[in-house]
């Protein structure tokens, strides 16, 4: 089971008028949030090909609980 600390953190976010930019896989992957890159230097998403590179944690960024590995075969 997943924690929901990235839920609490967006609804307080959202009353600021801000967001986490996440997205979640549509092909079979476990519901594990993305994080789209952005370069230190420029400020600017990263892209592979035209298409943004993401990282997809093993463990929430923010209270460190793993993320369950529902038999996961993702092809980003």
């Amino acid at each position: 089971m997943m924690c929901d600390c990235l839920t609490k953190i967006q609804d307080n976010l959202k009353a600021k008028g801000l967001e986490i930019p996440t997205s979640l896989p549509l092909r079979g992957g476990p519901a594990i949030p993305f994080f789209p890159l952005y370069r230190a230097d420029t400020g600017k998403l990263e892209t592979r090909r035209g298409r943004p590179k993401y990282v997809m944690p093993t463990h929430c960024p923010f209270c460190g609980a793993e993320y369950a590995q529902e038999g996961s075969s993702h092809d980003a």
